[in-house]
């Protein structure tokens, strides 16, 4: 499960870099640990991504675009 929690974040940093993410605050996680003999073990993981405005104004505008497509070939 560490693996794969150090794959995600990599690939959230990736995001932030493309300003997909935003760049103050791009995610929050939330690990769920049980322990074990050594480190705590995770055991789950929970994450809230928090998308930067441009990313969320080609968002609006491309669902400005189709839903004008949509409505042009009716």
């Amino acid at each position: 499960m560490n693996a794969n929690v150090e794959a995600v974040r990599e690939v959230l940093s990736e995001m932030k870099e493309r300003r997909i993410l935003s760049e103050m605050l791009p995610f929050h996680e939330k690990l769920v640990q049980a322990p074990s003999r050594g480190r705590p073990k995770i055991v789950d993981a929970v994450g809230t991504l928090y998308p930067s405005s441009e990313f969320v104004d080609d968002i609006i505008n491309g669902n400005r675009k189709m839903s004008s497509a949509r409505t042009t070939t009716l």
